[in-house]
């Protein structure tokens, strides 16, 4: 697979985000510890996660306004 050119090696603060995130999903879905399923997750249990990503910016900084009703 042809990774775009913003892509980059995580760092460790970020794999740790990473791990985070997996074990929010994990504790907050109804798949079992071990179903490799999809998992349904509400987009309000990432927020304090998430950081939009882009092909041609990569990891863009973290914007409350794009979770908010327009």
């Amino acid at each position: 697979m042809t990774l775009p050119p913003s892509a980059r090696e995580l760092t460790s603060k970020e794999w740790q985000l990473v791990e985070r995130a997996r074990s929010t999903i994990d504790a907050n879905t109804d798949a079992g510890p071990d179903e490799d399923c999809v998992r349904s997750v509400l987009v309000t249990d990432l927020m304090p996660l998430a950081a939009q990503w882009t092909v041609d910016g990569g990891t863009q900084t973290y914007d409350l306004v794009m979770f908010t009703d327009q």
